[in-house]
């Protein structure tokens, strides 16, 4: 059930900075990104266990993933028999999915609040909490990098602000999978697998950064070569999101040795070899230019969200273990009840965009849109995604291991950058700058 939200939220469309109140908050009542730190009174969320992660024992970077939470049995499994019981713990397109997919489940275990908070970040975030600040059309106009914008948001689209700047580090390299089930899919036939070499930049993750336009404002950059299948093997995509302005995009077509700028690469255009099932701005939940879109904060709920999922984060695994024709392998899914903030986007009166409405699930402790529930224009329930949060012991707090999107009405799914059957671990460094990116540079970069 939808709780109230928390005191400090404003209901109106023009909000005051925090005061000195609020703020004393964070590192006491709140964890130093704006947590509440006390557990649910259901006992089913427990308290924040602390800002410092301990990796398990036999824990090394970029060896298999160590789960410690292997052992534990599931607490309950949700299925369409009874959905019903659970439903104020699911978002509606969750509830949709589970009542209408055959075969689909959700297996929930014992909650465990396990994303740290490093020590730069907590600093960082504090200072922003007094400074951070959009302009009328919600474009980030002053923060401090290396820190969450807004741990006390007062609107919708601070919150979104913190999902965009979560913390990744500086740059980190990831080998990721997409699989695009043909339509009839089930069981072992999941189609070809696609796989990607990603490098991604953050300039707003630096510590030394004191003001959006330092970085140009730039919030984070891509290149993207394709992998396999063979088909398009060598292709690729360079594309910087900035906060002031949208997207700049660069498409490279291996077999035409060709580059093109693709400015309509961006909002709602499908991407590439997805057969229309991601669109550009639910890469990594949501990204880019937020202008097209409303966003109105609803609260704060407890929800049954994708949580320590190291199963998907495991690139030793074979494909076939962890997907078939209608949905993610059930078991390599692990959901625990959460809390989350709970943002409606309505598309802007005289904007257009092919999903009207999108609500967003906002993991209160990482600011990670964890479940995404998007609608068609007659308002029923079109498309529900989950991303995959799992520890990164490395980096010091979780990393978004990739997503999955259902089409609840075609009955059909797409698992995206996922991790999983990669072959390689993700790699977190400083290696990357803003120039990587330009169009020379990825004609480089992508035909060495």
């Amino acid at each position: 059930m939808i709780t109230t939200a928390l005191a400090y939220i404003a209901a109106t469309a023009v909000y005051a900075s925090p005061n000195s109140a609020d703020i004393a908050k964070l590192g006491s009542e709140l964890t130093p990104i704006g947590a509440e730190v006390a557990g649910s009174s259901s006992g089913g969320v427990p308290a924040f266990g602390g800002a410092v992660m301990h990796a398990p024992t036999g824990w090394s970077a970029g060896a298999k993933p160590v789960d410690p939470y292997s052992r534990e049995k599931p607490l309950y499994i949700i299925d369409a028999g009874s959905a019903d019981q659970y439903k104020d713990r699911l978002s509606p397109g969750q509830y949709a999915l589970v009542k209408s997919l055959p075969g689909y489940s959700m297996a929930v275990f014992e909650s465990h609040r396990s994303c740290g908070i490093p020590t730069v970040v907590a600093e960082q975030t504090k200072k922003n909490a007094s400074l951070a600040s959009l302009d009328g059309e919600d474009r980030l106009t002053a923060a401090v990098g290396g820190g969450y914008p807004f741990p006390l948001p007062k609107s919708g689209a601070e919150i979104i602000w913190n999902h965009k700047l979560r913390y990744n580090g500086p740059s980190v390299e990831t080998y990721v999978v997409n699989v695009i089930p043909p339509k009839g899919s089930k069981g072992t036939d999941f189609g070809e697998v696609q796989l990607y070499l990603d490098q991604l930049y953050f300039p707003m993750a630096s510590t030394s950064v004191t003001s959006p336009t330092e970085v140009g404002n730039v919030e984070s950059a891509l290149r993207e070569q394709t992998l396999a299948p063979p088909s398009v093997a060598g292709d690729g995509v360079a594309s910087i999101s900035y906060i002031d302005k949208p997207t700049e995009a660069n498409l490279y077509f291996s077999a035409q040795r060709r580059m093109r700028r693709a400015p309509n690469y961006q909002y709602d255009a499908p991407i590439l070899n997805t057969d229309n099932l991601i669109t550009a701005d639910v890469a990594w939940m949501f990204n880019g230019a937020m202008d097209r879109y409303d966003f109105k904060l609803i609260g704060k709920r407890e929800l049954l969200i994708p949580y320590n999922t190291f199963s998907l984060y495991d690139h030793t695994l074979k494909a076939t273990d962890v997907f078939q024709g209608e949905f993610i392998k059930r078991s390599m899914v692990r959901y625990e009840l959460h809390r989350v903030w709970e943002v409606e986007a309505t598309v802007k009166a005289g904007k257009r965009h092919s999903m009207p409405k999108r609500v967003f699930y906002v993991d209160e402790d990482t600011w990670t849109i964890s479940v995404q529930d998007l609608y068609d224009s007659s308002g029923k329930t079109w498309r529900t995604m989950e991303g995959y949060l799992v520890p990164e012991y490395s980096l010091g707090t979780c990393f978004l291991a990739g997503s999955t999107i259902y089409d609840v009405q075609a009955g059909r799914y797409a698992g995206q950058s996922i991790v999983a059957a990669s072959g390689k671990p993700a790699r977190f460094s400083n290696d990357l700058k803003a120039s990587d990116f330009s169009a020379d540079a990825f004609r480089r970069w992508i035909g060495r």
